[in-house]
């Protein structure tokens, strides 16, 4: 086997590894909500033991994010948008974990200093009104519970694009 052969083998085999440790980036998906589109109905409940819904989501600006912190993204993307939640007290922010429970949430926020509130969902019933597979998935909404912005996949990539999003969207009051 020549050298660029060799090259391109070890390649597809560190492909072949990531695709299966990182199914947080490589399933496909069906996206069921995309920008313009209005929330979902759905009702979580958060780690204070308040209940946030779609409904409960009107007349504030808010930023939905799906994750497990398995995920990498995801756990690259969780302390940018903690940075954004103590920048913006005014924005109802709702991270909602996908199949993962209580009991393991609660220790990665406490070891990552995480004061994000979440609900841990065990299952994927509230992940499948969104989207069938992908996170890290964010959404940005506006007051009427309309998707301004959504993101998934790479979303630590873009996650100063995420925060110039969201301050423009509050500048605009839209």
């Amino acid at each position: 086997m020549n050298i660029a052969a060799k090259k391109l083998f070890r390649a597809m085999a560190v492909c072949a590894v990531l695709s299966a440790f990182c199914s947080c980036i490589s399933d496909k998906s069906t996206v069921f909500v995309s920008e313009g589109d209005k929330l979902p109905d759905f009702s979580v409940v958060m780690d204070n033991g308040q209940v946030v819904s779609n409904d409960s989501l009107k007349g504030s600006f808010s930023l939905i994010m799906f994750f497990h912190t398995t995920c990498g993204d995801c756990r690259q993307t969780l302390p940018i948008i903690q940075q954004a939640y103590e920048t913006w007290p005014q924005v109802r922010f709702v991270l909602i974990s996908r199949a993962q429970t209580a009991d393991s949430l609660q220790p990665y926020w406490q070891r990552n200093g995480l004061t994000l509130p979440y609900s841990a969902q065990s299952d994927r019933k509230v992940y499948e009104k969104f989207a069938t597979s992908v996170v890290p998935r964010v959404y940005l909404c506006d007051p009427e519970t309309v998707v301004r912005k959504a993101y998934d996949d790479q979303v630590a990539a873009h996650a100063q694009t995420i925060l110039d999003d969201l301050r423009q969207l509050l500048a605009e009051g839209k």
